[in-house]
């Protein structure tokens, strides 16, 4: 098995299966010995919501990646950020994490 250092960018070339099969987030989670409850995937393609969505993990879509608003919807993302990675601070502090 592959260690994962936390801080490292996890590439394609660590799983047999790229996004958007959920082994790259599935060898995250060992590495940092969390479960799928305790993770939020924010991504900014349908690739990642799939994955995520396949992982058992929560997933924030963000607008101004590589997918549209449609096909980001149609993967079933918890929720959309319509401003991209600048919303997630704020959607982060008023979020219900129930």
């Amino acid at each position: 098995p592959v260690s994962v250092d936390p801080f490292a960018s996890l590439r394609r070339d660590l799983v047999d299966n790229p996004k958007p099969a959920p082994d790259l987030l599935e060898l995250a989670l060992r590495g940092l010995s969390a479960e799928p409850h305790e993770a939020l995937m924010i991504g900014d393609s349908d690739a990642d919501v799939l994955a995520a969505n396949a992982a058992g993990i929560r997933c924030w879509a963000v607008l101004g990646g590589v997918g549209s608003e449609d096909e980001l919807r149609a993967a079933g993302p918890e929720r959309i950020l319509p401003g991209g990675m600048a919303d997630v601070p704020t959607a982060w502090q008023n979020n219900d994490w129930s």
